[in-house]
């Protein structure tokens, strides 16, 4: 264990993914001992958002601004390919050269380190996950292809452009919006334009549907871009989705 965040380091090997994988958890110290939700952090590793969530989340629990809940810290190995699925596009495949993984990925989460957490850890089954940019994107995508896995979802400027925007597409033409009736989403956008126009577009959906209407949280600030809407948003994102 890590003295400075109390923090546990763990090696998982993954079938899906073929390889050995890090994650990190930490629990408050003054509920170890409890049953708590469990955040599920992309870009999770030590080098990565985990000290900053973490140090955030405590600060927010010691406040009594969120509930307690223990963080898993999933550490990237390659970043990219993890978090996209296959794409057409050859100016995608130009700024992404390795793609296509998320499918697998996104078994790992959901069937091996969900069980995992669950077996070796105090949990109350409560699950959210976080991610930024295409792990934003990932978010979105395992909401579609896995939407009974997590009861919430946080989305930072989701890179739902990726492959001529194929996953939006997708939400339009065939996804049950009735899934959501017991989840909550909060999605965040920046003046980044070829993002927030597909976010946009997504809350007007989501606007539709009156027996949604407390399940969502859209936050579209034009004050920031693309880089800089993860610290100016996650706090927020946190409060409301734990309040």
């Amino acid at each position: 264990m890590s003295s400075e965040l109390n923090y546990k380091k763990e090696k998982l090997y993954s079938e899906f993914l073929n390889q050995e994988r890090n994650i990190f958890v930490w629990i408050p110290e003054r509920f170890k001992n409890e049953s708590l939700p469990v955040l599920y952090l992309l870009d999770g590793g030590i080098n990565e958002k985990f000290k900053q969530i973490t140090k955030l989340i405590n600060e927010l629990i010691k406040s009594n601004f969120i509930q307690p809940l223990m963080i898993v810290g999933i550490e990237n190995i390659n970043r990219n390919f993890d978090f996209t699925r296959n794409t057409n596009v050859v100016k995608d495949k130009k700024w992404v050269p390795e793609y296509g993984n998320a499918e697998n990925f996104e078994k790992f989460i959901v069937l091996e380190l969900l069980p995992h957490i669950s077996k070796n850890y105090k949990t109350n089954n409560s699950k959210i996950i976080v991610g930024e940019s295409l792990g934003g994107l990932l978010v979105m995508d395992i909401l579609f292809y896995f939407p009974h896995y997590f009861d919430s979802f946080i989305a930072i400027d989701p890179s739902l452009w990726w492959n001529n925007h194929e996953l939006f597409d997708s939400y339009f033409e065939k996804f049950d919006f009735n899934l959501l009736v017991n989840k909550k989403i909060w999605i965040s956008s920046s003046k980044t334009v070829s993002i927030s126009k597909f976010t946009d577009q997504f809350v007007e959906k989501l606007q539709e549907k009156d027996n949604l209407k407390s399940n969502w949280n859209y936050l579209h600030d034009p004050s920031q871009n693309h880089f800089t809407i993860f610290n100016s948003s996650i706090e927020s994102a946190l409060i409301w989705t734990f309040k």
